[in-house]
């Protein structure tokens, strides 16, 4: 507790002593210790945060530079103490102290490591690529597959792209991987914090892949094998109440997989439901909604159908 503490306590204070020792470069017109200084440290920043870009890690960067700030205040203090930057020898050892803080930073926070993250997506950009042809695929990518969490890992990452063909996913929970469970959460409680808390169902219908969202759907007919314990997994995480509103679909796309889902599980459609497509203002799902079962609640009911009018008034 004392050892985090005092890494957030790093954290927060680098930008503003950092900023500090700048400008008392600046005043006192030590131009060349703070361009051997920052210099290279701009550099690595930039480049760390097209890395970051290049493979859809979500670092803007000013968060790179954030994290950066520590190792790149060690590095400014080194020339500080030296006070004869120009020499190679004083230049090589403030930035390897640097690179050192960054890597030790880093270690400490996994939840804000950018290497970690850039693994992480890089592990997804090729198995995406050799997911698209499972057939096809290296034999490194298909023994891995035989591992319970990277299987279910790469069906996440498989429903969140909506280009996927059905095949995978075919192949994919053939092999045991399981749509409706919340993420690694379930194989790996201990590391709740570390892993996602959302199942492939519903990166499928946040991504408007509806491939995904029909092959699942499959899966919860009543004569499926587990189709009872899948039906509790997804009324339990239910899609519709959170994971709808965050698709960037078009409304009929959405109401594609709605008709999907409630095709399948007609007990999804309760007043929360309801509740979050009127805070929406979405008319046109409300009256798909509204053609299978109205919302129980008297003032909801009255609220939706309000909205519901307006298309009918063609307001």
């Amino acid at each position: 507790m004392i050892l985090l503490f005092v890494f957030h306590c790093v954290i927060l204070a680098s930008p503003w002593l950092s900023g500090l020792i700048i400008l008392r470069l600046i005043f006192t017109g030590q131009y060349k210790v703070l361009l051997w200084w920052l210099l290279p440290w701009g550099i690595a920043v930039l480049a760390l945060w097209l890395c970051c870009l290049c493979y859809g890690v979500t670092f803007n960067f000013s968060s790179v530079l954030y994290l950066t700030t520590p190792a790149i205040l060690s590095a400014g203090l080194l020339f500080w103490l030296l006070r004869n930057a120009a020499k190679p020898g004083a230049v090589i050892c403030a930035h390897l102290s640097g690179v050192a803080v960054f890597i030790l930073f880093q270690s400490l926070a996994p939840g804000a490591s950018v290497f970690s993250e850039l693994v992480e997506a890089r592990e997804q950009s090729v198995a995406m690529r050799q997911l698209r042809q499972l057939d096809q695929a290296s034999d490194d990518v298909k023994a891995r597959l035989q591992d319970e969490v990277f299987r279910q890992q790469a069906l996440a990452w498989s429903a969140a792209a909506p280009d996927m063909p059905a095949s995978t996913f075919q192949a994919l929970i053939s092999s045991g991987a399981n749509p409706f469970k919340a993420g690694w959460y379930e194989m790996y409680p201990q590391d709740a914090s570390s892993f996602s808390m959302r199942s492939p169902l519903s990166y499928a219908v946040r991504n408007n892949n509806l491939t995904a969202v029909r092959m699942f759907s499959e899966m919860l007919a009543d004569n499926a094998p587990g189709s009872a314990d899948y039906r509790d997994r997804v009324q339990h995480d239910n899609p519709l109440r959170f994971d709808i509103h965050l698709s960037t679909a078009a409304k009929t796309d959405r109401i594609a997989m709605m008709k999907t889902l409630l095709h399948r599980m007609p007990a999804l459609l309760d007043d929360n439901v309801y509740e979050g497509f009127v805070s929406e203002g979405d008319a046109e799902s409300l009256r798909f909604l509204w053609d299978i079962a109205p919302p129980e609640n008297p003032v909801l009911r009255e609220q939706a159908q309000t909205l519901i009018n307006t298309i009918k008034d063609g307001t």
